[in-house]
């Protein structure tokens, strides 16, 4: 962090900032304050691996004002234990020694120049398989250099990170939920839209690791009153080098996955109903693929994306919007493993809601249940966020 901070420092002060702007960039820069209550809880048939716990949160974020397209970014995150708590590590509410989490998310230097930008020092990504969810209060954030072109109609993405840091971390690592990234996990991305659909094509490469191709095409419309959504995807990794660095001790990623999924939809005034497929023939999962939350088209909250090899789902998200402020969302989610000799075949429902009561004031409340065929114990999983923005 010290080292970060002094290299900012001293390409922020190497600008050609004369003290009187100086001074005027950094005391009318730009406060940001979001607080946080969180509640949450996952249980087992097995009491013994129950976990529950509440958090007070807090994120701050500082940007000086810009100056020749350039600006400083600074936020800080910390997660404090209220009331009592059991197993709160297993949400990633809390550090694995269940104290509070005081750290810095952000720390960059970004450079703007008509349509290009670019980020260097701790930043939060937003890439299919690398990314910053914030499904934990606390975002994922990564250390090294992104590139961005944008357009009306067209997004490039470039960039390299060497380390993360989860939700429940205080410090940056270089291991990520997929494996050792001490050498680096560069990305690349083209998106397309308003040019009749919509599209993604990313690349990624991680010496000793994996490497993943990611693709995905939406077309969305209208027929008459009713809106009509379709989609595809098409994700496949391959071993890089020896494979050593691959963390072999979760199938957050791996070196084998080959998945293929499709969606349709419609949706008619404030309701909609998309139904998904999709099927790995590979032996791997890829819940969080290199870092954070897959972007994958048959997810939910605990039931997490592709979580092993040789698995297929079939799910059907329900959405319905009382008002502009109150929201709703059911997703239920079939999976079935046709490979394996025993399958641990499982179904999931989730029920979401989100309401802005006032505002920059927001209510969220989940609970999805988790029902296990064979083995492994049923879970249920329940999550209340109020959060209030500055």
């Amino acid at each position: 962090m010290k080292k970060l901070l002094i290299l900012l420092l001293f390409c922020f002060i190497s600008l050609p900032f004369a003290n009187d702007n100086l001074s005027d960039v950094v005391k009318n820069g730009e406060l940001a304050l979001q607080l946080h209550l969180v509640h949450d809880e996952l249980n087992y048939d097995d009491s013994a691996n129950d976990s529950y716990g509440t958090i007070a949160g807090i994120i701050l974020n500082y940007k000086t004002k810009p100056y020749g397209g350039s600006f400083v970014n600074l936020t800080f995150g910390s997660n404090n234990p209220v009331f009592a708590q059991k197993n709160p590590q297993n949400s990633e509410l809390l550090s694995q020694d269940e104290k509070s989490i005081d750290s810095l998310i952000e720390g960059y230097l970004y450079f703007q120049e008509d349509k290009h930008s670019f980020k260097l020092g701790k930043q939060q990504l937003y890439t299919p398989l690398l990314n910053s969810t914030n499904s934990r209060v606390l975002p994922y954030s990564f250390s090294g250099f992104s590139y961005m072109l944008r357009s009306d109609f067209l997004k490039v993405v470039l960039g390299s990170v060497n380390e993360q840091k989860r939700a429940n971390e205080r410090v940056f690592s270089s291991e990520f939920d997929g494996g050792n990234g001490e050498n680096g996990i560069f990305f690349g991305g083209l998106e397309l839209k308003n040019i009749g659909f919509e599209s993604k094509a990313y690349y990624y490469q991680a010496k000793d690791m994996f490497d993943s191709i990611f693709f995905q095409v939406d077309k969305n419309g209208f027929l008459k009153t009713w809106r009509y959504y379709l989609g595809a995807q098409y994700i496949t990794t391959g071993k890089n080098g020896s494979g050593k660095n691959i963390n072999t001790l979760s199938n957050d990623g791996g070196s084998d996955v080959k998945i293929n999924a499709l969606r349709v939809g419609t949706g008619y005034k404030n309701a909609g109903l998309i139904v998904a497929y999709s099927k790995n023939n590979g032996s791997n999962g890829l819940a969080k693929a290199y870092a954070g939350k897959a972007e994958l088209f048959t997810d939910s909250l605990i039931d997490f994306d592709i979580t092993d090899g040789y698995e297929e789902i079939v799910s059907f998200r329900f959405k319905y919007d009382f008002s502009k402020e109150l929201t709703s969302k059911i997703i239920y989610n079939d999976t079935s493993f046709k490979k394996q000799e025993n399958p641990n075949n499982f179904d999931s429902l989730f029920v979401e809601m989100d309401y802005e009561y006032a505002k920059n004031s927001y209510f969220n409340v989940g609970y999805e249940h988790m029902d296990k065929e064979y083995k492994s114990s049923d879970i249920d999983y329940l999550r209340v966020v109020l959060t209030k923005r500055f």
